[in-house]
């Protein structure tokens, strides 16, 4: 991997803590993006990192995932493909981590151009994207116990906080926790017992990823206390959704040109 040319960006989100109950979340991170003294195209891009009602100003933008994409033809050429193409970068590839104030990263980066090996634990796995960067799951179940959903494919989405899926399936997932309500397809749930919750397991393209209560379920606080929900959201619609309640626990590679997601253990906690 070529390591000479690349450009990183530090996150720096707000409210992390503003917990509203609402469905779609996003947190506007650039609306113009310039690199050096080159501005690439008039992109804006987000992550699905704050439970808020709807998009400030009505905004087209993406998520960090969309630094990949097309936008209706409104986009000539995505931002990384222009990076690349400028040769502003000598790998056509991004990638990003998430932190809670770290001291340099801020609530971590995305890196255009080049891997950052300071960020992650061991090796970069990559598994085979399809379109919409859509990978096979070929199950989650509890470690070393039941399988609980068999053989799907799930769209890999920053614009997304859950790991959204099919109601049926949700409930069978869920219904391992001490669910105390569900609100707006929220499942929230005792958090004295989490550590009594199961580990779980989900193989992406025969990567298997465990995932510990503490990965899956968030705690939250405010002046009357805490509470906690389960990163497993339930929709009516058929398609699955992994959102960044899931890939905060990775260092994260989006290879474009070869269609294909890296991932690795992130160094750092987003809480």
């Amino acid at each position: 991997m070529k390591t000479g040319v690349y450009h990183s960006i530090p996150l720096y989100l707000s409210s992390r803590e503003n917990y509203r109950g609402k469905r779609r979340i996003f947190q506007l991170l650039a609306k113009a993006a310039s690199v050096g003294n080159t501005q690439i195209s008039n992109f804006s891009f987000g992550l699905g990192q704050c439970i808020i009602d709807a998009i400030p100003g009505g905004q087209l933008f993406h998520g960090i995932v969309g630094l990949s994409a097309h936008t209706g033809g409104q986009l000539p050429e995505t931002f990384v493909g222009a990076m690349f193409r400028r040769k502003l970068i000598e790998e056509e590839i991004f990638s990003f981590c998430f932190a809670s104030n770290h001291e340099y990263l801020g609530d971590g980066v995305i890196v255009f151009g080049t891997l950052l090996r300071w960020c992650y634990h061991g090796e970069v796995t990559y598994i085979p994207a399809g379109e919409k960067w859509s990978v096979l799951i070929n199950f989650i179940g509890v470690y070393q116990g039941q399988l609980l959903v068999n053989s799907f494919t799930a769209f890999v989405d920053t614009g997304t906080q859950f790991i959204d899926g099919p109601r049926t399936e949700i409930d069978k997932i869920n219904g391992l926790l001490e669910v105390v309500g569900i609100l707006n397809e929220i499942y929230y749930v005792n958090c004295n017992k989490m550590p009594q919750y199961p580990t779980l397991l989900i193989s992406l393209s025969g990567l298997q990823v465990a995932l510990t209560p503490r990965e899956y379920v968030t705690v939250m606080r405010n002046d009357t206390g805490e509470f906690c929900f389960s990163a497993f959201s339930s929709h009516e619609q058929t398609e699955w959704y992994f959102g960044t309640m899931l890939i905060r626990n990775f260092y994260t590679v989006f290879d474009p040109r070869r269609s294909l997601i890296g991932f690795a253990p992130a160094c750092f906690r987003f809480e």
